[in-house]
């Protein structure tokens, strides 16, 4: 069985859609839990209808967690020997998770990876080709992979968890759970311990299954409250991670430094999404620049890293120009 978790919150525009997309999967053992979570809107009564419809729908309601406790509630109720994420403005094509199952079970893959497309009310958005090879990664290979997922300077592991199929014992047996804490990159945090506990990657990124609806009322496109201090967060743990399992190394290191700036640089860019005045967004750019952990990993770096990785973003960071930091990390 293939457990199918969906955290749908005020979701009643396009839910519909993405469990038409689940339900007529061509494998048929699924259980699809979609947890509501604390929506105002129809959500619920569209759940609970599907669920009247098909016995597969396991209707969940909870008061307002945020989509990683949504998550969390359907880890917690699941049954299935793998499970799989989408989200409910999404859809997948109808033979993903046949597809997926069987390249699981015939390479004895911890975890499965496959490609998307990108979609708006104007079409389809043209995306990259995928860097990662298809085929069967295992062993030292499965540890390269983590490293390239904590930071890679050209993207080669897909960062989305509705891009994957996952082994539900890895999940249970090293007690893995999203951190509620984030408001944003919590999925981060979990793909980056789940590919470290992964003995087999299977890779099918050619494969685009995933339909990701590019949805400007997402909170992807809204600004998130203290984003910089979740960047230090995830930086914490992603380091108190590494050394627990006796992972961490020059190389981490190196890897760890480059992602806290490119998230610097992100938070940053959702600062300009903040409705404050212009010296009010100036003042919090400052504050990130002086804060240790941006000081240090900059330092790191060094200016010829820095130029070829960031740019003139990296020269701006390093001279503490705020405003032109701001123009630079536009959106």
């Amino acid at each position: 069985m293939i457990s199918v978790i969906i955290a749908a919150y005020n979701a009643e525009k396009y839910l519909p859609e993405c469990l038409d997309s689940v339900l007529g999967q061509t494998y048929k053992d699924l259980e699809v839990l979609v947890v509501d979570d604390g929506s105002s809107d129809n959500t619920l009564e569209i759940i609970n209808e599907y669920s009247r419809k098909d016995p597969r729908v396991v209707p969940i309601h909870q008061e307002n967690m945020g989509v990683a406790g949504a998550r969390n509630t359907a880890f917690d109720r699941m049954k299935g020997e793998y499970f799989t994420i989408i989200d409910a403005d999404d859809k997948i094509d109808t033979n993903a998770y046949a597809e997926a199952l069987e390249a699981a079970e015939s390479t004895g893959a911890d975890m499965v990876i496959w490609g998307l497309d990108r979609f708006s009310e104007k079409g389809i958005v043209p995306q990259p080709d995928p860097m990662l090879k298809q085929g069967l990664y295992e062993g030292k290979e499965c540890k390269k992979l983590w490293l390239d997922f904590i930071y890679r300077e050209k993207r080669r592991v897909v960062p989305f968890l509705h891009c994957r199929m996952f082994r539900t014992s890895v999940l249970r047996e090293h007690g893995l759970r999203l951190n509620d804490k984030l408001k944003r990159s919590e999925d981060y945090m979990l793909l980056s311990e789940f590919h470290f506990f992964c003995g087999r990657v299977y890779s099918m990124t050619d494969r685009k299954f995933l339909h990701y609806r590019q949805n400007e009322e997402s909170i992807t496109h809204k600004y998130v409250e203290d984003y910089f201090g979740m960047v230090k967060l995830i930086y914490a743990e992603i380091k108190a991670f590494a050394k627990e399992n006796k992972a961490y190394s020059e190389e981490f290191a190196r890897r760890a430094d480059r992602m806290c700036l490119y998230r610097t640089f992100m938070s940053i860019e959702n600062e300009n999404l903040h409705m404050v005045s212009q010296k009010e967004k100036l003042k919090n750019v400052r504050s990130f620049l002086c804060d240790p952990l941006v000081k240090g990993a900059a330092k790191r770096i060094g200016f010829r890293d820095g130029k070829r990785l960031y740019g003139k973003k990296y020269y701006a960071m390093r001279l503490g120009l705020a405003s032109m930091l701001l123009k630079f990390c536009k959106g």
